[in-house]
């Protein structure tokens, strides 16, 4: 979808309702005076969207046997793990530095990451590394105000620009581990680059795993 040209909006955990926080135990009402008494500090969005039955993992969801998408994956909405004015203060963040960077740079800098490899720098190393696997340039947009909650609503869509692997991780890759990264063409999923990468370091790099996530960040490559 994000590859035709579709306009994909970001959705937030909703807020949560007095009578939702009453009924999750989060305020309880005085017997006597009838006024609120707040018995826990409020919920964090990740918190809050599990008790609504929200999937919290950020792992893309599996395709299934036959390879088709669930219903519930072909719709236009990106589902976020944040409250309206959190998610709105993240959007609007990423939106201006990316406008400015084209402004200043004439590069577009904002890009929807799918999977990302995890990795160490050595064998005797603890500390996991993430870096982006396959990077699609887009653009973020502010949309019109939401009334029901008070903000903006922001869009994200496909520039038009080159797909294009981790570069930097290639050339990290090859130099240091000799390890080389698959090639990418127009024909290239990325359920077939995650399986393609899996290959590449389940024998010499057990410790390092293929991490099903997609992000939407800022990525300036020529600073790498």
């Amino acid at each position: 979808m994000l590859l035709s040209e579709e306009e994909l909006r970001f959705q937030a955990i909703p807020d949560p309702t007095r009578e939702e926080l009453i009924q999750y135990g989060y305020i309880e009402i005085d017997s006597e005076t009838g006024l609120d008494t707040r018995v826990k500090k409020d919920p964090a969005a990740t918190e809050w969207a599990r008790l609504l039955g929200y999937d919290t993992s950020y792992a893309l969801p599996l395709p299934t046997i036959h390879g088709e998408t669930r219903a519930k994956h072909q719709d236009k909405i990106i589902q976020t793990l944040m409250f309206p004015s959190e998610m709105e203060a993240r959007l609007r963040g990423l939106r201006n530095k990316a406008e400015t960077a084209i402004e200043e740079t004439g590069a577009n800098i904002c890009y929807v990451a799918f999977g990302f490899l995890e990795w160490l720098e050595s064998r005797d190393s603890d500390k996991l590394r993430h870096a982006p696997l396959l990077l699609v340039p887009v653009r973020i947009a502010k949309g019109r105000l939401n009334r029901a909650n008070g903000t903006y609503n922001y869009t994200v869509a496909y520039t038009g620009e080159d797909i294009f692997p981790n570069l930097s991780l290639r050339e990290k890759l090859r130099i240091d581990f000799g390890l080389a990264l698959p090639d990418l063409d127009e024909l290239t999923s990325p359920e077939d680059y995650f399986r393609a990468v899996g290959r590449l370091i389940e024998e010499p790099q057990p410790r390092w795993n293929v991490r099903r996530w997609t992000s939407v960040a800022l990525f300036n490559f020529s600073k790498c």
